[in-house]
């Protein structure tokens, strides 16, 4: 039971980190989530990102896609798959990325200590 556990966090780590994206405030006052940004921060798909009078911020895929939030507005991160621009580069990390995942769980699935030890 505690394999399937590992593996099913090994697994939801690796979702969380392809999710990713960075926040980058260029001027002004810009909030995450309701707290202040003053440099490059992570960012989830849902977080909400505001940027005030004179301000505004950029959202940086890992494919290179890069959405503004202009000054004045609230913007809630959308999904990677929701900004255009994929290149094949972050396909391929990506997929990289699921494969080493899937490798680790079965490397750990498959070193079983279930068995007792002999006397």
């Amino acid at each position: 039971m505690r394999k399937v556990f590992s593996v099913a966090f090994v697994l939801l780590a690796a979702a969380s980190i392809a999710e990713a994206a960075t926040l980058q405030p260029q001027q002004g006052h810009v909030t995450l989530n309701g707290s202040a940004v003053v440099v490059p921060t992570t960012v989830r798909t849902g977080d909400v990102i505001w940027a005030g009078a004179e301000s505004s911020a950029q959202i940086v895929y890992a494919n290179g896609c890069t959405l503004t939030v202009s000054a004045g507005t609230n913007v809630k991160v959308p999904a990677p798959g929701d900004c255009q621009g994929t290149d094949m580069t972050t396909l391929l990390l990506g997929g990289g990325l699921v494969a080493g995942a899937v490798t680790a769980a079965i490397v750990l699935s498959n070193n079983s200590s279930d068995k007792p030890a002999s006397p």
